[in-house]
């Protein structure tokens, strides 16, 4: 398998004039395979589109380039499930009523420099921000939306928690945490550099979900400092995974949170992952062999 299938891209993306947020993770480069995404409209629900769920829906997925500038295009048709129960993980039952089906149309503009933001010794994510403008349809219901977006391409090793975010003010700031310590970009004037964080804090968090408030303080005179209230818990989203290997089970919950750094309010999407460990099962006592004497 080569490193395009492997590499992992997520992509954020945050209208501050409707509120809806939308974040698409999908695998490779010249034919992206789409892994999960999830649409927080403005009215408050969750959409989920997971191609294996319920034993697989059709998706159609592009990301092509359009032109210099690092300028290019997102579309995705699939059909998606609400999420009834956001303090559940999401299986065939928490994820209940009729598919309906979305589609997203966005264009985007290149608005920073790429950054590798590397913490000890955990693998860097190539991360940089973006403009975007384009549609997202749910049903029949289409939703001009215009906005920001933050991009992440890594070899597909997560941190523990990320939060992205943008501000009234332009600028924008990412944040990722994992046990070697956080790291941080922040944006100003299309200007993107690493900052530093400490005491990154999330409180409420269960084991198979999402906090409710998250918050970091920033090193040295950098207003990279902020905290973050969820939305919406019923926007809370929560996937378990299968692992192979039988020894656990990854657990990734998501929500649209609101920011306040240095007293500038802001709109962003905060992720967790954790690893459930399961126990393994009793074996029974071996036989006991007969005596052949």
């Amino acid at each position: 398998m080569n490193d395009s299938i492997r590499a992992c891209h997520d992509l954020v993306f945050m209208c501050a004039d409707t509120g809806a947020v939308v974040a698409v993770t999908y695998r490779g480069d010249e034919r992206p395979v789409l892994e999960r995404a999830v649409v927080f409209p403005a009215s408050g629900r969750a959409l989920w589109v997971d191609p294996t769920l319920g034993g697989g829906s059709p998706t159609a997925l592009a990301v092509r380039s359009r032109g210099s500038g690092g300028r290019y295009g997102l579309r995705l048709s699939a059909r998606a499930v609400p999420v009834a129960a956001p303090d559940r993980p999401i299986d065939d039952e928490t994820a209940t009523g009729p598919s309906v089906p979305v589609c997203i149309d966005i264009a985007f503009e290149q608005a920073s420099r790429h950054l590798m933001l590397e913490s000890g010794t955990e693998p860097g994510e190539r991360v940089a921000l973006a403009r975007g403008t384009g549609s997202v349809a749910v049903g029949s219901v289409i939703h001009r939306v215009e906005g920001s977006a933050w991009s992440a391409d890594g070899p597909g090793a997560p941190a523990d928690c990320r939060a992205r975010a943008v501000f009234q003010d332009g600028s924008a700031l990412f944040v990722t945490a994992a046990a070697s310590g956080p790291a941080a970009a922040l944006v100003h004037n299309s200007r993107i550099r690493a900052v530093t964080v400490h005491d990154f804090a999330v409180q409420g968090a269960g084991s198979e979900r999402l906090g409710r408030t998250v918050s970091w303080a920033a090193g040295g005179s950098s207003p990279a400092g902020a905290a973050a209230e969820i939305r919406d818990p019923e926007q809370r989203v929560t996937a378990l995974r299968k692992d192979p290997s039988g020894r656990g089970l990854p657990v990734w919950s998501c929500a649209p949170f609101v920011f306040v750094r240095s007293g500038i309010t802001g709109l962003g999407l905060v992720e967790r992952r954790t690893h459930l460990t399961v126990a393994a099962p009793a074996t029974e006592p071996a036989l006991e062999l007969p005596d052949p004497f």
